[in-house]
């Protein structure tokens, strides 16, 4: 083979390999993100979650309304 057909076989070798690195960190990078995006929407639904129980608690705990107040309610829309 001659000298220019190394290295030319050298080079474009050279290209592949920068190219196979440049992949390679391109999908590390978009392995970090996804993470962190997952982690964020995990955070967000356990708070989600957490503000339903407490919701679903809080009108456990309130007070029922009385038949009175049921009356007096109907009769204040009715006027």
């Amino acid at each position: 083979m001659t000298k220019a057909a190394e290295d030319s076989q050298r080079k474009a070798k050279e290209e592949r390999e920068r190219d196979r690195q440049r992949t390679a960190d391109a999908l590390k990078e978009k392995a970090k993100t996804d993470a962190v995006h997952t982690e964020k929407r995990l955070q967000l639904r356990a708070l989600r979650m957490q503000k339903e129980a407490a919701d679903r608690e809080a009108i456990k705990l309130a007070p029922k309304p009385t038949p009175a107040a049921k009356k007096a309610k109907k009769a204040a829309a009715a006027s």
